[in-house]
Formats: C-alpha cells, structure tokens, sequence
C-alpha cells in the first residue's frame, strides 16, 4: 500500500526538461499560454531552455523550432492563448546577452536580467521586470499589469515604448542621462525626475488606460 501511494504521489511531481541551441546571435521567440518566464543574459552562444510543466493535459503542446538564426518555442493548446489556464508552463532561460527575444505569454510574469538586444514583450496579465540591462530598443504591451525597467548602461539613441491597459510604468535610467518623454492617459499621472532633452539619450512613448509612469534615476 505505502509503495502505491508513493507511486501515486511521484506521479503528479512536474520535473524540469531542458533543450539546448547553439545560438551565437538572432532571436529568441516564446510564445506561451500561462506560467512565468524567467530570462538571463549570459556569455557565449548557447541557448538553454529549462521548462516546467505546472498543469498540462492532452491538448496541450510544447514546440521548438530552429531555423536560420532563430529559435522559437510556443506553447500551443486547442482555446485561444488568452482565453484559458490549462496549460500552464514556467521557462527558465539562459541566452547569449545580445539576442533580440520576443515574448507573448497570456497571463503570469516575464522577467529579463542582463538581456542586452532588441526586446519585445506582450502580456496579458501580470508583470514585467527587465532589469540591468542596456537594450536600445524595448516595446511592449501590458492588458493589467506592471512594467519595471532599469538600464545599467544608456546608449543614446535608445527607444522605450509602451501601451498598457491597467497598471504603472516605473523607469530607472543611469545618472546625467537624459530622456524625452511622450506620456498619454485616461487617469494616470507621470512623475519625472530626469533631465529633458529634446536629443536625449532615451525616448519615451507610453500610452496607459489607467496607470501612472514614474522615470528617475538609478540609487
């Protein structure tokens, strides 16, 4: 009896699979239904993906697709991606620091640490965090949520733009950078602390529905 019952229990423990790329520069893709995403810029040209099924059942699917210099995952299910929980996934991935990636998760959280190419995001639900990076170009959308940014390093001439349905915009530049900023909504506030300039080393274009932007620099 007691070896069945550990049978049984050992069944329902999610394990974590892992593919690996070689992937010296292009993108990363992953397009996912549920769960959290979890993105670290490292040295070299390897991709690794670590993911961990939390629900999964027989209509779900995970697919992996190389070509050229690209690599995209999605996770696919028989429901739209935005209407449904029941494949719920969390990725773990370590990328080479100057990949462009591209991201749409329905719901759940994204975060990016070290990741130094071409971002964009797109999220139903939940937060974005891309931290310590010096990406010149990040794009996303938020339909609820938060979006935190901090940049390690500025390079002049970089781009933020942003549409969020509901939720606060937090940006944390380097200091004696400067910024110029477009901020449009129906009930938010902007709060800036960062020197204006209209050759500015960051560009800010943020529309929200109900959400304040907050730009100041790093502590």
């Amino acid at each position: 009896m007691k070896r069945i019952l550990f049978l049984l229990l050992l069944s329902t423990v999610s394990f974590g699979e892992t593919r690996e790329f070689a992937l010296g520069h292009g993108e990363f893709d992953l397009v996912s239904t549920s769960g959290n995403i979890k993105i670290t810029g490292v040295s070299g040209s390897k991709l690794k993906v670590n993911f961990e099924k939390i629900k999964w059942n027989k209509d779900c699917e995970i697919v992996f697709k190389k070509k050229d210099n690209k690599v995209k995952v999605e996770v696919k299910e028989d429901s739209s991606w935005f209407s449904s929980n029941e494949c719920q996934i969390n990725f773990s991935v370590s990328m080479p620091k100057n990949l462009e990636s591209d991201l749409k998760l329905g719901s759940g959280n994204i975060e990016l640490s070290e990741v130094n190419g071409e971002i964009d995001f797109k999220l139903g639900s939940g937060k974005v965090s891309v931290l310590n990076t010096s990406s010149a170009s990040i794009e996303g959308d938020v339909g609820s949520g938060s979006i935190e940014i901090k940049y390690s390093t500025l390079l002049s001439g970089s781009d933020f733009e942003s549409n969020t349905g509901a939720g606060n915009i937090s940006i944390l530049i380097p200091k004696s950078k400067t910024a110029k900023v477009k901020f449009k909504s129906g009930t938010g506030q902007l709060k800036n602390t960062v020197i204006q300039s209209d050759t500015a080393d960051l560009k800010v274009d943020v529309k929200t529905g109900t959400g304040s932007l907050e730009i100041d620099y790093v502590k």
